[in-house]
């Protein structure tokens, strides 16, 4: 039993002008019919590496508006300034124009590197994985690990092109409303980004006890 996929007009005309398309035609003639045959030509051509050209999305406006919120996501969490943003915008743009299609129609996209970057590159990965779960709510439609770590490696390959490190910043809570608020939001603060690290939570007359220790407060 295949899913129900409700099919673009144009996603259509680009499954049946593929090989796969007419390879399925021929072996499964009487077996299968209707959208069936556009989904399981979808998962062939989700092997094949090239393809995810033809897979473009034409939805312009949209892939420049997933690639900006990604960008500013990262500028928020990691404190990093971004000098030449173009070769990373590019690079997100290309990434994401055959995305948006494959996430639509849960084609895989398999990354070898993905237990390596989630490994070794932590910080820069859970930030991708923030940053996609907000592209997720904005599509409607889940993006898996495999292509978050790819979005992790477009600003690892950045941020060594302009020899930037992922810094690690000190940060004091302080709460007027008491130091169990600011447990809470250090639990809170610490999930959402991975480049800080949060000294203590305090109470407002126990700042200057500190204050010569931390990047912010």
């Amino acid at each position: 039993q295949f899913p129900e996929i409700s099919f673009d007009e144009q996603d259509l005309k680009t499954i049946e002008k593929g090989p796969e398309y007419e390879q399925v035609l021929k072996h499964f003639e009487g077996i299968i019919e209707g959208s069936e045959r556009h989904y399981i030509t979808l998962q062939l051509m989700g092997i094949r590496v090239h393809a995810h050209n033809d897979l473009d999305s034409h939805d312009d406006q949209l892939i420049h508006q997933i690639v900006q919120l990604i960008i500013e996501t990262f500028k928020a969490n990691v404190f990093i300034p971004f000098n030449d943003e173009k070769q990373l915008y590019e690079g997100l743009y290309n990434h994401f124009k055959s995305g948006i299609v494959r996430y639509k129609y849960g084609i895989l996209y398999d990354n070898h590197l993905k237990e390596d970057i989630k490994e070794q590159y932590q910080g820069l990965y859970r930030i991708a994985k923030f940053a996609c779960n907000r592209v997720e709510q904005l599509i409607s439609a889940p993006i898996s690990d495999d292509d978050v770590a790819y979005v992790a490696m477009h600003f690892g390959a950045h941020m060594k092109r302009e020899k930037q490190t992922l810094k690690t910043y000190k940060l004091l809570l302080v709460c007027l409303n008491g130091v169990a608020t600011s447990k809470m939001l250090s639990a809170e603060l610490e999930s959402l980004t991975e480049n800080i690290e949060i000294i203590d939570a305090v109470s407002l007359d126990e700042i200057k006890v500190y204050a010569d220790e931390v990047d912010y407060i």
